[in-house]
């Protein structure tokens, strides 16, 4: 009784704890530390308590202060986890419409003049910042989610055994009224038969079997939280390599917008030179028109040769700009098949999931199959150890398939780097060709 006291006392103190924190913003400890210590020291007590030195309606009373205690905190996990989870839902929303601004200033790039450039690329560098860190934060709230529904597994588990626990305590009450009946009954006669002195050792076996039972159900339980562990630690790793491949496609994709920029910056360079370089020879052309009214003759004429000479440049100067939109488009396309590529990924994702579904699946499956008397002791272990090779061999083939389509994602991306790089070098040469306005006339190389 007094140990009753104390979870009743503890209850009430917990549930003050409780209502005081219902105005706090969710965090990821959602229970109180007193709560915890107090529900951990009820269930081992429960688990631990003789049956024989308690009446039934003290354990029973027991039983339902615990349960009531665990269903508390099982709602208040799972709401919390449906705010993270609203929460998610607007990172979402808001990741799409950056999205959606980047495509639309891809599109206007077109249009944009040089001047502009400089602009465009802090405000793309920006909204790529705000979109990392919405990311982030993504992943950080679904990180949370991914603990609370953790928590709300392992407080399910834990009612689950003190159920069972109950029952089984029940059951050895009922055996041991019905051996104090029996002995009362042996005391009041005086002739004590062998049956009946057979019947009471049988109903001690039975006392035995039920204690053993009980154990039995407490070891399994064990086990099971023991597998749950496993899961979510190999759960981790996998999302720990998801991370880790995201990372390398941030780098390389930084590493593509710096090398396309050293391009622009070539290109930039090699024009003014040879803009410095028509300017100084035209310059010489007037000191020489200047000196002598023979020479401005023959200078005109060259001076006509040199406007026409500026007037093809101009002329590939705007095949230049042409081309420079071909090479817009093309970085179009390379940008939708890297969004392919994250659609991809975002598909492993979801296969991911669906996979840690079919593992939870199944330790319900294991629970279930643990509450079944009828089954015996030798065919629930062949059971429980062929569906724990399923389970292992469904595991290898999903991981190994995730693997291969990871595999083929970077084959893909190894090829797509591979195009840009010889399209770069291709670009590169067009350029520096057209701006050096090198021409072939008659087998001789004419500037």
């Amino acid at each position: 009784m007094d140990f009753l006291g104390r979870i009743l006392f503890g209850e009430s103190n917990a549930h003050q704890q409780t209502s005081s924190d219902e105005n706090k913003p969710p965090d990821t400890e959602f229970i109180s530390t007193l709560e915890k210590q107090l529900i951990d020291n009820a269930v081992n007590s429960l688990l631990n308590l003789d049956p024989l030195s308690e009446s039934l309606d003290v354990l029973n009373l027991l039983s339902n202060k615990v349960k009531t205690a665990l269903d508390l905190q099982i709602t208040e996990l799972q709401q919390n986890c449906r705010k993270y989870e609203d929460i998610c839902e607007e990172y979402r929303e808001q990741i799409h419409q950056q999205t959606e601004r980047l495509q639309d200033n891809s599109l206007s790039n077109d249009s944009v003049n040089k001047t502009d450039e400089k602009k465009r690329e802090e405000e793309l560098e920006e909204t790529r910042k705000t979109n990392h860190s919405l990311i982030s934060d993504y992943e950080e709230h679904k990180r949370k989610v991914d603990e609370l529904r953790k928590k709300i597994r392992v407080k399910q588990l834990q009612k689950e055994g003190l159920e069972t626990s109950f029952e089984i305590m029940k059951e050895i009450r009922s055996k041991e009224k019905e051996f104090l009946k029996s002995s009362e009954s042996l005391n009041d006669d005086e002739t004590v038969n062998a049956d009946q002195q057979k019947d009471n050792s049988n109903l001690l076996k039975e006392i035995d079997d039920l204690k053993a039972q009980k154990n039995l159900a407490e070891s399994k339980l064990n086990q099971s939280e023991s597998i749950h562990r496993k899961l979510l630690e190999e759960n981790i790793a996998l999302k720990a390599k998801i991370d880790d491949q995201e990372k390398e496609k941030v780098e390389k994709e930084k590493q593509d917008q710096e090398a396309m920029k050293r391009f622009f910056k070539q290109i930039d360079q090699v024009v003014d030179a040879e803009i410095i370089r028509v300017e100084t020879q035209f310059k010489g052309l007037v000191e020489q028109n200047q000196k002598t009214s023979e020479e401005n003759k023959k200078l005109r004429l060259k001076n006509q040769e040199l406007e026409k000479q500026v007037n093809s440049l101009i002329a590939k100067e705007n095949e230049y700009q042409e081309k420079s939109q071909d090479l817009l488009t093309k970085v179009d396309l390379l940008v939708a098949e890297k969004d392919d590529l994250e659609a991809k990924c975002q598909r492993l994702e979801n296969d991911h999931n669906i996979i840690l579904e079919k593992y939870q699946n199944t330790i319900v499956m294991i629970d279930e199959q643990t509450k079944e008397k009828e089954i015996s002791d030798k065919e629930y272990q062949e059971k429980l150890s062929t569906l724990l090779k399923s389970m292992d061999h469904f595991k290898e083939v999903e991981v190994s398939r995730a693997e291969s389509k990871l595999k083929r994602l970077e084959k893909d991306n190894q090829k797509l780097m591979e195009e840009n790089h010889d399209l770069r070098v291709k670009m590169l040469d067009i350029a520096i060709r057209d701006v050096m306005g090198i021409k072939q006339d008659n087998g001789t190389p004419q500037r």
